[in-house]
């Protein structure tokens, strides 16, 4: 009996270990898109809290590089977001210049803006948030001291 429950431990702790060196898929709970996974966090924070917490996963703040991958975005974030709510990426105007940007130092070559926008009201709207009433598609810049829901995004290796 000793020597069954011996390897029997023995295999579990293999198999342990060999499921969490798997980057090829994305951990239980977040969304797998192409080379990259999204999870969604309904916990309301500022955007520059919800960049720090999506951080503390290895992660940043979304961002979005194709209608394709917006598309399965809003698709994710619509079907896991029960309460009503916009919800922050990672897209912000850091100097308040009109240059917009992704936290992740990605390029920024494709947008979604809901017509109007981005607008700046009162001069103070520097992050994006993707926009409920778009169904996720659009999106809207806003004060980064607004909370709101997050979501969270990092590539496999």
């Amino acid at each position: 009996m000793g020597l069954f429950a011996y390897f029997s431990f023995g295999f579990l702790i293999s198999g342990l270990f060999l499921r969490g060196a798997d980057a090829d898929s994305c951990p239980v709970g977040w969304f797998p898109f192409e080379t990259f996974c999204y999870k969604i966090f309904t916990t309301r924070m500022s955007w520059p809290d919800a960049e720090l917490a999506c951080q503390n996963f290895n992660s940043h703040l979304a961002s979005i590089h194709s209608k394709e991958e917006g598309d399965q975005v809003a698709g994710y974030v619509g079907d896991h977001l029960k309460l009503f709510g916009h919800v922050w990426i990672g897209m912000r105007d850091m100097w308040k210049n009109g240059v917009w940007s992704w936290t992740d130092n990605s390029p920024s070559n494709y947008t979604a803006w809901n017509i109007g926008e981005p607008n700046n009201q009162r001069s103070q709207e520097s992050c994006v948030e993707l926009w409920s009433f778009s169904g996720y598609r659009r999106w809207n810049d806003k004060s980064c001291k607004s909370e709101r829901a997050f979501l969270c995004k990092y590539g496999l290796q």
